[in-house]
């Protein structure tokens, strides 16, 4: 029996495609559908009539709308070619035009559209924007040649949806990134950053917009890997440094509660420090001065990550264990105030204090702390009830006298203290054999 390989099945539905007697809309785009989650695991071979698809799928792409069905079967057949992008990137040819194709669907005016139409546009779009995504990172090698074209197009979408966008930066960015000539790094990379610093600045006030900036500012810095110091390393901690780094200062400044703005600004924090760490160690002093103000104006945990990656990415420099040091201190007595007067969610900070593996390293001895005084505040309490029922129970002298006639309720009465006593009793074993795991654990 023979096996089912991607190439057979990919070869199967593609002579099913072509049968004559298939052709309307529908039947082509349950085709489509199939080769879409079929052929991306398929080998290329230039011999396979694939490419002759391949090859048709701009002009039907291209094509206007004449109804819903062909609306959809446009879509599928761009998330076909997107899936298709180790195809296409096999021709330099192909892959050029499959590109600008893509690109005029994510520009059109759509302003004057029926409800209905514009639906079905925004996901004939989405599908583009996804296909353009793939096509690029995947090509990225080939397309130094088409970048100025590709940064136009990156430009004239930032009005899309930020869903949409977000792939066009993450292709355009890919293609940026893959530059080895310094100049021409640092051109891409400031026409791509210069427009989202001017709407950093004019939508302060704005905390939705200043969240789409930031998400795609860390997708462009996602896209950017220094393994050693050298110029390309030296570009981009320039840039990193002297326009990323102020945007985030920028940000926690002026939204402090914001608790989505503040993870977002710490995750580009935290892409931009590991993407040139030697460059961006000069700046950990304002960093940790930041942190520290930021987080006695509002306890986000973000701002505690934040430390945990400053502390790992640096703590084995011996010119940073000061600053870290007291980054810790400053830190940690913000946090141990905040949490002694959260009397009302200690169950939470006594869950987190048992929990040390999911505890930062450079936080476990002030979780430590907490958990003692937690314990031993519990403890404490369970003793003092216990003693306090102890006593009650002692002047209760007619239950240690078999021989007085009391009457059935003072005996009730002493019946229910004795539980009382029993549940002290039960409630302060617990407190302290859980002081005492904790103790255990956390191996002091």
């Amino acid at each position: 029996m023979a096996v089912l390989t991607p190439n057979t099945a990919l070869e199967h539905v593609l002579k099913s495609l072509f049968d004559e007697e298939k052709k309307d809309e529908l039947v082509q785009e349950a085709h489509f559908f199939v080769l879409a989650m079929v052929a991306s695991s398929a080998e290329v071979r230039d011999s396979s009539v694939l490419w002759d698809l391949i090859q048709s799928l701009p002009t039907l792409i291209s094509s206007a709308p004449s109804s819903a069905s062909l609306d959809f079967t446009k879509k599928t057949a761009i998330e076909l070619l997107g899936n298709l992008w180790q195809w296409v990137n096999s021709r330099k040819d192909f892959l050029g035009l499959a590109l600008v194709m893509i690109s005029q669907l994510l520009v059109p005016d759509l302003s004057s559209s029926p409800a209905h139409e514009l639906d079905r546009a925004r996901q004939v779009q989405q599908a583009a924007s996804t296909a353009f995504k793939h096509i690029c990172v995947g090509g990225k090698l080939h397309l130094e040649d088409l970048l100025p074209e590709l940064l136009d197009l990156y430009g004239v979408t930032m009005a899309l949806p930020i869903r949409m966008h977000l792939s066009i930066v993450e292709g355009v960015g890919s293609v940026v990134a893959s530059l080895n000539q310094e100049d021409q790094l640092r051109s891409g990379l400031e026409q791509m950053v210069a427009p989202l610093a001017q709407g950093l600045d004019s939508a302060r006030q704005k905390p939705h917009l200043l969240g789409e900036i930031l998400d795609r500012l860390i997708v462009i810095i996602k896209q950017l890997h220094m393994t050693e110091s050298n110029a390309k390393a030296t570009c981009i901690g320039h840039l990193l440094c002297n326009t990323l780094w102020p945007m985030i200062r920028q940000c926690l400044h002026h939204h402090p509660t914001d608790s989505k703005l503040v993870e977002k600004s710490c995750q580009l924090l935290k892409d931009s420090m590991r993407c040139v760490p030697d460059l961006f160690k000069h700046h950990l002093p304002d960093v940790a001065r930041t942190l520290v103000t930021a987080f006695q104006q509002h306890q986000h945990s973000t701002y505690l990550y934040s430390a945990e990656v400053l502390a790992r990415t640096y703590a084995k420099d011996p010119e940073n264990v000061p600053v870290l040091t007291e980054l810790f201190n400053q830190l940690s007595g913000i946090g141990l105030q905040s949490l002694v007067h959260s009397e009302d969610k200690l169950e939470e900070i006594r869950e987190l204090a048992e929990a040390r593996e999911s505890i930062p390293a450079i936080l476990q001895p002030w979780a430590f702390t907490m958990a003692r005084q937690l314990y031993e505040s519990e403890l404490q309490e369970a003793r003092s009830s216990l003693a306090k029922l102890q006593a009650e129970l002692q002047e209760a002298q007619h239950c240690a006298k078999p021989n007085v006639q009391v009457s059935e309720s003072e005996c009730a009465g002493c019946v229910a203290l004795r539980a009382e006593l029993c549940a002290a009793q039960e409630e302060a074993r617990k407190a302290n054999a859980r002081a005492a795991a904790a103790s255990k654990a956390w191996g002091r």
